[in-house]
């Protein structure tokens, strides 16, 4: 529970003092962690294989930043094979009895992406050729996230641009 503030100005007008008052309440455990929807068997995204990239396990103290790293690491690893829109929905059930929250993530891979065109923009002093050399993206390749983040990676480090920005219109 959080309550409303409470604000105090000091004597001499110079400051001012905000006090917010947190009562946390009693921690809640994990209970059990599943998955269900559109698995990939074939590359080790079924449910054992998700459940082993998840650092979120049965018996721990829930903690909701842990699970939305979780999330982001399966969204990752869908984008590795061509599902660059993966949707994954933790959905959280409460035993408020025995504090327990039972997880069942939802994943929705979506369809397979396919780099359509590379656009260049932004740039007006090195030739779309080097950047080109750079990116280990061609148009028509399947969409891979972990080669988004290399050729940022790569792009980066010529050091040639204050800052690089990838987008997947």
């Amino acid at each position: 529970k959080v309550s409303a503030p409470e604000v105090f100005l000091s004597p001499d007008k110079r400051w001012v003092f905000i006090t917010i008052h947190i009562a946390e309440g009693e921690k809640f455990r994990i209970g059990t962690v599943s998955v269900q929807g559109d698995l990939m068997a074939d590359v080790g995204l079924d449910e054992a294989g998700i459940l082993e990239i998840m650092k979120t396990k049965p018996g721990e103290v829930y903690n909701r930043m842990q699970l939305g790293e979780d999330v982001q690491r399966v969204v990752d690893r869908f984008s590795d094979h061509g599902y660059a829109f993966a949707n994954v929905v933790p959905m959280p059930r409460q035993d408020r009895e025995r504090k327990i929250i039972d997880l069942v993530f939802d994943i929705q891979r979506g369809n397979l992406i396919h780099l359509e065109d590379i656009i260049i923009t932004g740039n007006s002093t090195t030739w779309d050729k080097v950047i080109r050399r750079q990116a280990g993206l061609v148009e028509g390749a399947l969409f891979r996230g972990k080669e988004v983040q290399r050729t940022r990676a790569r792009l980066q480090q010529l050091g040639y641009f204050e800052d690089v920005n990838i987008t997947t219109p």
